[in-house]
């Protein structure tokens, strides 16, 4: 309902939530109003003022109890999802091929740092086959993690910092989405970081090796 509310302006979505609020409570009317855009809320909350003027207080303390919960929802979402990606990055230096590829969603794609590696799962899973033994798959330690929720909570992205002993400093960028109620890792992308006073010389390097 907050999506559909979501594209209306506030005249339109006043109603409903006012109707909302009669079938499902004005605590169940808050929780769709703190989904929405700051600026729209304000705009429902002064509509609805104009028609409901002694039930804006009640929406009020209603609205920061939904927003309190809203946050620590948002909190533990946000752990999971780090600790999805975490035990993703454990699984590969074990060599945990059920509990790598098990992580992904069915559709996920994963990109590596040559412009060849761009497989879906099913090209990705025979990579995989190929590299991993149990107790041995490859190893890149995240730091730095930047994880970002979107409004609905079903979806995050995220940047995170990769050092591995082979190939130094890398930066790897994701998104998650969540299947079944758990997170899987539908997107994976793995660069090189490339400091700006060599990368005449990288660009070079790639050309050559190109031709």
């Amino acid at each position: 309902m907050a999506e559909m509310i979501g594209l209306l302006k506030e005249v339109e979505g006043a109603p409903l939530i006012a109707a909302y609020a009669e079938s499902n409570g004005v605590d169940g009317a808050a929780k769709i109003l703190v989904r929405l855009d700051p600026e729209l809320r304000s705009k429902l909350i002064r509509e609805l003022q104009k028609s409901n003027p002694d039930d804006v207080a009640e929406y009020m303390e209603a609205l920061a109890a939904a927003a309190a919960e809203g946050a620590l929802s948002a909190e533990l979402l946000r752990e999971e999802a780090n600790r999805v990606i975490d035990d993703w990055h454990t699984a590969a230096a074990r060599g945990d091929r059920d509990g790598y590829l098990g992580s992904m969603a069915p559709d996920a794609r994963f990109l590596g740092t040559d412009s060849t590696e761009r497989w879906d799962l099913a090209e990705f899973t025979s990579y995989v086959n190929e590299h991993f033994e149990p107790g041995s798959g490859w190893t890149f330690l995240p730091a730095e993690r930047v994880l970002q929720l979107s409004a609905s909570g079903n979806s995050a992205w995220f940047d995170e910092r990769l050092a591995s002993e082979s190939y130094g400093e890398l930066r790897g960028t994701g998104v998650l989405e969540r299947v079944g109620g758990a997170w899987k890792v539908a997107h994976y992308s793995m660069t090189f970081t490339v400091p700006n006073d060599v990368a005449a010389d990288v660009v070079d390097a790639v050309g050559r090796s190109s031709q």
